[in-house]
């Protein structure tokens, strides 16, 4: 994913991303559905944005949620390890058929506290990494 991402903003010639997984059969992103304007997204992506935080935005969609991959904007030192383990526990609490990759914006301390309580349920996901779940 990450050297696709890279390729198009490099060169532009990469069109589409290949996601590969034994939960479904393999899928093609096009690149520009990544990178889009706020406009052209749909109505719940930009529900989400406009929510912000990984609850709501979980909470508002209509449809089970397998699997999350994104950056949970928790950065270290900026939450308690209480309020941590607490929101670990709620996810994986009201959200048991979900694995949650982070990304972005999730410090390696956050990690560490929310993997301590969701286990095998989150796993750290940065570019170049590869999954095979």
């Amino acid at each position: 994913m990450g050297r696709a991402i890279a390729d198009y903003h490099k060169s532009k010639k990469a069109s589409k991303l290949r996601v590969f997984s034994t939960m479904f059969e393999e899928d093609e992103i096009p690149l520009t559905t990544l990178f889009r304007s706020y406009e052209s997204m749909p109505k719940i992506e930009r529900k989400a944005l406009d929510l912000g935080g990984l609850e709501n935005i979980l909470a508002t969609c209509p449809f089970p949620v397998n699997t999350v991959v994104g950056g949970f904007h928790l950065l270290d030192n900026h939450e308690s390890g209480d309020k941590l383990s607490e929101l670990a526990y709620r996810l994986t609490d009201s959200y048991p058929q979900t694995q949650f990759y982070t990304s972005h914006c999730t410090g390696d301390a956050v990690f560490a506290t929310l993997h301590q309580v969701m286990g095998d349920k989150i796993y750290a996901f940065s570019c170049g990494t590869t999954n095979n779940n």
